[in-house]
């Protein structure tokens, strides 16, 4: 399972590369061919000295490609160890690192995507701001004139969502919400992926996804903004610019896994956020079972570790 923005920290992985030669070999290779768009090295601004994992990571055109380069290395390591994956699973940005393990877009045509996308949503869509919620979307029904004018963006499972909005009106919904005793937390997120904000960048986004090379997949691909499968009838080009546009159905996704037979879903995000997710979507009495791997709090290897014994 490959998350996208909010799962973002600095110095994500940082054990894992100081001591993995595959995931370090990869996270460099990510870097040096973002490198010549970005002007600077991903893995230098993650692992600069004097930054903490609570500092503050929310520019778009670093948090796009450095979550892509997570997902993508962490991925490739347990794949050489011979972790290989029966089915993709993708949440927001995370759906284009599903399509490159895939194999159907390139990681350079990928990394080009994620960067220049990345550009385009910084100089064309207004700032705004997505907030997670701690309850049911009935919520927003209840309130309706509270959640005029915000998107309801991604439904986690059923009691976990997150709103997409200008940052004063979340600002003003989050401390309502707190007197009702709702928990909520604005994302570290700097605009409105999975809603109309990103509209100014529609037809600039379908073309850069239009460069790219589309190939077979090799591997399945399930999508949370579809809640389905990919399958050959799906313009790639189209999938591309739902999963940062359109609302994100991660919980339509697992119930439609879940449906088909048990499974052990992996999270190779760097915070570990979608094998909660998952946690909190399967029946008790579920078959399947969620291992996230990175988190905010360190113990990458011991973690990896852990992961191995479950397994093998």
């Amino acid at each position: 399972m490959f998350s996208g923005q909010g799962s973002q920290y600095y110095c994500m992985g940082r054990e894992l590369y100081e001591s993995s030669e595959t995931f370090h070999d990869w996270m460099e290779y990510c870097s040096n061919l973002a490198a010549g768009r970005l002007g600077i090295s991903l893995t230098g601004l993650l692992y600069q000295d004097g930054v903490g994992r609570s500092d503050v990571f929310d520019r778009t055109l670093y948090t796009f490609p450095a979550v892509f380069a997570i997902n993508y290395s962490l991925a490739s390591l347990l794949i050489s160890e011979g972790i290989r994956p029966a089915i993709l699973l993708g949440y927001s940005m995370g759906e284009l690192v599903a399509l490159t393990l895939s194999e159907a877009v390139a990681l350079e045509d990928s990394l080009e995507i994620v960067v220049e996308s990345a550009r385009l949503i910084e100089a064309r869509t207004q700032p705004a701001g997505m907030m997670v919620v701690l309850g049911s979307t009935a919520i927003a029904s209840e309130y309706p004139e509270l959640f005029h004018n915000v998107t309801i963006a991604c439904r986690n499972y059923d009691e976990n969502f997150v709103i997409t909005g200008s940052r004063q009106q979340l600002q003003h919904i989050s401390h309502f919400l707190s007197q009702k005793r709702i928990l909520s937390q604005i994302l570290p997120i700097s605009h409105g992926f999975h809603s109309p904000f990103m509209d100014p960048v529609s037809a600039a986004f379908k073309s850069l996804v239009d460069t790219a090379q589309i190939r077979p997949m090799r591997t399945c691909v399930f999508s949370s903004v579809y809640a389905r499968k990919i399958n050959s009838r799906d313009s790639l080009r189209d999938y591309c610019w739902h999963a940062i546009s359109k609302p994100v159905d991660f919980f339509g996704a697992v119930t439609a896994l879940e449906a088909i037979e048990p499974h052990l879903y992996i999270d190779v995000g760097p915070s570990g956020t979608l094998a909660n997710f998952v946690k909190n979507i399967i029946a008790s009495d579920s078959k399947s079972h969620a291992c996230p791997t990175l988190n905010q709090f360190g113990r990458d290897v011991q973690s990896m570790v852990r992961l191995k014994l479950e397994l093998f």
